[in-house]
């Protein structure tokens, strides 16, 4: 046996072994009949209510829940329920246009019972630690403090030399490709009636994105991005490296290897069916501090790690407090919603290096609420 036969012959085991890890996750995950339970429709449909009371489709199908679920377990059951078409509908946020493709309760219902027992179960330990947008127990501050320790491993090697790069995606959510998810479920979702469905949440938006606000879109465009990931931390050997839903940073030593990394990302961008946004992509000096999630992040000459608040966030939120303030009057909220509202704000600001913002809002607070 030649040493390129036996470098095949362990290629091929450990390729068979992972083949089986996979099957085995999959299983554990239960049959069709097992994942759409009616208790775990139920469970789902519990989950999907909370904060869209007011909207009247979510009102008809709280009204009569228990046979509302039943009928959906129904038709899920005997392989005759069907996603539609997505309403439509297009919101101005700060400025930027985004298009929503809404759907029905009864489909949410479903796509977050898939998610809740097939999806995230087998994907999530595939996603790399740095990667923190959509998942269970991390989150946007995760991600800010893993900024604040690669900042800090950056300065231990190089101290205030280096640049930083940042980067986001061009119009991702509207361009994503499908590709990367339909071979992954291949791969790995090995119940063909489970596949069929979980492909068919994203087949209702065309050939390509995926729809803003579903909960399987939330997870599918991980799984279409973590190729990358894994691209930049494995072959790249970049370990200053992360991620928040299509914004990322890295950093480099010099700016010709800085030039020299982006050029390899694109073309890996590319091979995904995506496009960077070059107005957004951007090498800073890494003395110079950054901003990435409207954050602005700085090192001292020690080191120490300064995160500062975006100016705007404090300003928008003063506006939202008189707004509430009126409703209060006018008896459309309460006095005690307007306040948890400020404190939801206070509490993302309070990661930041900013008390004497937080101090001059909580008495503005005291002033209107007093």
């Amino acid at each position: 046996m030649t040493s390129e036969e036996r470098h095949e012959a362990r290629y091929q085991r450990r390729k068979k072994l992972r083949e089986e890890k996979r099957r085995k996750k999959s299983e554990a995950c239960g049959s069709y009949e097992q994942v759409f339970s009616y208790e775990n429709l139920y469970n789902s449909g519990k989950k999907c209510i909370r904060g869209v009371l007011w909207k009247a489709s979510t009102q008809n199908y709280t009204r009569k829940r228990i046979s509302n679920t039943y009928r959906i377990y129904e038709k899920v059951q005997n392989k005759k329920f069907k996603f539609s078409k997505p309403f439509i509908f297009f919101i101005n946020e700060r400025g930027k246009t985004r298009k929503i493709q809404a759907q029905k309760i009864e489909e949410r219902i479903v796509q977050r019972t898939l998610c809740d027992n097939v999806i995230v179960p087998i994907y999530d330990s595939t996603f790399i630690y740095d990667n923190a947008a959509n998942r269970i127990g991390k989150g946007i501050q995760h991600t800010l403090d893993r900024v604040n320790c690669h900042m800090q491993r950056h300065f231990r090697k190089y101290g205030l030399n280096g640049y930083i790069v940042t980067c986001d995606f061009r119009d991702f959510f509207n361009s994503a490709s499908h590709d990367v998810v339909y071979n992954e479920n291949k791969k790995r979702i090995f119940d063909e009636d489970i596949r069929k469905i979980a492909n068919e949440c994203m087949e209702v938006y065309g050939e390509k994105s995926f729809g803003l606000g579903a909960h399987t879109s939330q997870i599918y465009t991980n799984i279409t991005v973590s190729p990358l990931d894994h691209y930049i931390k494995d072959k790249l050997r970049i370990k200053e490296y992360g991620r928040y839903v299509y914004d990322f940073y890295f950093f480099a030593e010099t700016k010709k290897e800085a030039h020299k990394i982006l050029n390899k990302i694109r073309i890996k961008v590319k091979e995904l069916g995506l496009e960077l946004n070059e107005k957004k992509t951007k090498i800073q000096k890494f003395s110079s501090g950054f901003k990435f999630l409207k954050t602005k992040f700085f090192c001292t000459e020690t080191g120490k790690v300064i995160r500062k608040l975006n100016r705007k966030s404090s300003v928008r939120m003063r506006r939202k407090l008189k707004i509430f303030k009126n409703w209060v009057d006018l008896g459309k909220f309460t006095k005690e919603q307007a306040i948890n509202a400020y404190y939801s704000w206070r509490g993302y600001a309070s990661h930041c290096n900013c008390y004497s913002i937080i101090n001059k809002m909580d008495k503005f607070v005291i002033f209107l609420f007093s």
